[in-house]
């Protein structure tokens, strides 16, 4: 499970800095796409670093409101994981990351197929902050927005054919 490799990378950015953002990627030969209107966020293209989605909100706001049910709201403060090059980049708090994680597997599944990749994120993540995740939180959750099913399969599938072990992901029932 740990050599999935990310086709993309996802930065929540303040809708306010856009204009400067993209002023800095450009400069750094990133080809930027137009904005759907609709979408929640834009897309840059680099011939060697690929592509980077620049979001300017967690969720597209019809999924927010019809799918997700307006639960969507980052609840947590912020977290910095350390890099390689001992760089601190804030991210999602950890349970935050699980929902955000979770629900962006669901929202693919809905709109128009979820991958491998997807199901991988959201049970490596799982995997790697097990210890650390409100758990209560998130199923409660997943039980309100009525997607905890899916979630469970998720699991049994990691558990059955992606090689995670039974003490790796949570305990559920699936079929």
């Amino acid at each position: 499970p740990s050599l999935r490799i990310s086709s993309d990378t996802d930065i929540l950015i303040k809708k306010q800095d856009l204009k400067k953002i993209k002023k800095i990627l450009t400069s750094l030969n990133f080809n930027i796409k137009p904005k759907n209107p609709t979408s929640h966020h834009i897309v840059a293209v680099h011939p060697i670093g690929g592509i980077l989605e620049l979001h300017m909100l967690l969720y597209d706001e019809l999924f927010d409101d019809v799918w997700f049910d307006k639960y969507t709201k980052q609840q947590e403060p912020v977290m910095y994981i350390t890099v390689s090059d001992g760089i601190q980049l804030p991210t999602l708090g950890v349970t935050d990351g699980l929902i955000f994680i979770t629900l962006h597997c669901i929202k693919h599944f809905l709109s128009r197929g979820v991958g491998i990749k997807q199901v991988m994120d959201t049970l490596m993540y799982m995997h790697g902050y097990k210890d650390k995740i409100d758990w209560d939180r998130f199923w409660q959750l997943m039980i309100h927005l009525n997607y905890n099913n899916f979630v469970n399969h998720l699991i049994g599938i990691g558990k059955e054919y992606l090689m995670f072990s039974a003490d790796d992901l949570p305990k559920c029932k699936y079929d």
